[in-house]
């Protein structure tokens, strides 16, 4: 026993003496290089690090059919497939398939693809606003919201222009809708004091149906002359049958005029002058005398546009200068 103790003793210093103090048996790759502490003319050795992992497979390559204006088109890799999809040429509703598939699907149905489209499909552009609006009576348009704002500022739009769009149940005045309130609103500039440039010019009635006392509705008619000089001349003419006979009614009034505006969009017009009443039978030939009477009168109209004026269906608009 004390001899195998004394022979393992000298195995150890053995071992010792020839520098070794690990088995070599554990040794399963050398030391790091040592490095020359003296060594100032570079950077030490680096230091090569172990790679033991096997490495992945590469990833599988993407290659699909897709459908083009009712067209099989490919295949195409995923770089053009990203390429379509940025220029929008392959969107989520894009019929696809690819080997393995039973049929074909929207993109946006196959996992891969949506993938795909989450990261490179642009986003869409907002909705534009577009509005119809009535102009002299008759709808134009549509109009984006940027067009609005350049006719506003020519006075071709303003708070109570008629408009609507999809999801409108009615017309409504442009002032009382959200969107376009802050744009009339912007465009309108103040007030001017004096009017008479705007009514200048030879206007006409939107012919209209007005009740007549005794009868049927007759149709009533108009034309409106304001002039440079100051002076007026409105003609009103009213159509009936009464009694199977058919009347004609006249009324021209006609003095001078100031027109002021009252606010951004209506004038009140000041008229002094006198009115002239007169019936005239048509069908018989037989006219009643004339009456005439002196008026000093005052009354407001709204403006719809540059060339419009009125409400609802009694409306005028200019049709020369």
């Amino acid at each position: 026993m004390i001899y195998l103790d004394r022979l393992a003793a000298l195995a150890v210093v053995a071992i010792i003496s020839l520098g070794m103090t690990t088995s070599p048996l554990l040794a399963q790759t050398p030391p790091p290089p040592p490095t020359d502490e003296n060594n100032t003319d570079g950077p030490p050795p680096v230091t090569p690090e172990r790679n033991t992992e096997t490495p992945p497979p590469p990833p599988p390559t993407i290659s699909y059919y897709i459908v083009v204006a009712g067209q099989q088109q490919g295949p195409f890799d995923q770089n053009a497939l990203v390429a379509m999809i940025k220029s929008g040429k392959l969107t989520a509703q894009t019929k696809v398939w690819k080997k393995g598939m039973a049929n074909w699907q929207r993109a946006e149905a196959v996992t891969e693809m949506a993938e795909l489209l989450k990261e490179h499909a642009s986003a869409p552009p907002p909705p534009v606003a577009a509005f119809m609006i009535v102009e002299g009576g008759a709808q134009a348009g549509p109009f984006t919201i940027a067009q609005l704002k350049e006719r506003a500022k020519t006075g071709t739009f303003n708070s109570r222009t008629l408009v609507w769009k999809k999801g409108m149940a009615n017309w409504t005045p442009a002032g009382e809708v959200a969107e376009l309130a802050d744009i009339v609103r912007a465009a309108v500039p103040p007030p001017a004091k004096d009017a008479k440039p705007f009514m200048l010019g030879r206007w006409q009635m939107n012919p209209i149906q007005v009740p007549v006392e005794g009868t049927s509705p007759g149709m009533l008619r108009g034309i409106a002359d304001y002039r440079p000089d100051g002076n007026y001349e409105i003609q009103l003419v009213l159509e009936f049958t009464q009694g199977g006979v058919q009347y004609r009614r006249t009324i021209v009034t006609k003095g001078t005029f100031s027109a002021k505006y009252s606010n951004a969009d209506a004038i009140t017009i000041s008229s002094k002058g006198t009115r002239t009443n007169q019936l005239f039978a048509i069908t018989t030939g037989a006219s009643a005398a004339p009456q005439v009477e002196k008026i000093d009168e005052s009354f407001t109209i709204k403006v719809v546009d540059q060339n419009t004026v009125g409400e609802g269906n009694d409306l005028w608009r200019r049709i020369a200068q």
